[in-house]
């Protein structure tokens, strides 16, 4: 299991102000908010550092969005099948 990282980030006031209302109706802290915010989308984040990486020697602006969308459609395809495998282990318990 890894270990987290803690940061520090500056929110505007108006973003702080939002999540401390969210957080008074539904009991989830902005550090719990933001955090499965991040949780959600990695794949978008690994996606596109990996197509920025790979496209870094090449000149051709558009090789880099022709790849991430190949590392998105990758990713995708990797969460189905562990979903797909998820909920056909849970069947078989």
């Amino acid at each position: 299991m890894s270990q987290n990282t803690p940061i520090q980030i500056e929110l505007p006031a108006e973003v702080a102000a939002l999540l401390e209302r969210y957080q008074q109706i539904t009991g989830t802290a902005p550090e719990q908010y933001i955090n499965e915010l991040v949780v959600k989308t990695l794949p978008t984040i690994k996606a596109i550092v990996e197509a920025m990486e790979e496209a870094a020697e090449s000149d051709d602006p558009e090789k880099v969005m022709q790849l991430f969308g190949q590392k998105m459609a990758q990713e995708m395809i990797q969460r189905r099948n562990e979903v797909a495998a998820a909920q056909a282990d849970t069947a078989t318990h």
